[in-house]
């Protein structure tokens, strides 16, 4: 048995390595949400998807690496 455990995307965000994130993803470099305040809104929701799509990215690694899946030429989980 196995256990993994990801968190949920929380305070403080922050960048992830670009090659974990879509090729089409927005360049978050240089953004700095610290607090939930207007002003930082846009950008807390922009790093908060790149959280959810880096996470999404290691489980389909995991799922891959551990032979309980595999990649098509599409690069999409089967």
């Amino acid at each position: 048995m196995a256990t993994v455990s990801y968190a949920n995307d929380h305070t403080p965000y922050q960048q992830h390595p670009r090659n974990l994130l879509p090729i089409a993803t927005p360049d978050s470099a240089g953004f700095s949400c610290t607090d939930n305040t207007r002003p930082n809104e846009a950008a807390t929701r922009i790093l908060s998807n790149q959280m959810l799509e880096t996470m999404d990215t290691e489980i389909g690694n995991l799922l891959v690496k551990s032979g309980l899946a595999t990649m098509n030429r599409a690069g999409r989980l089967q």
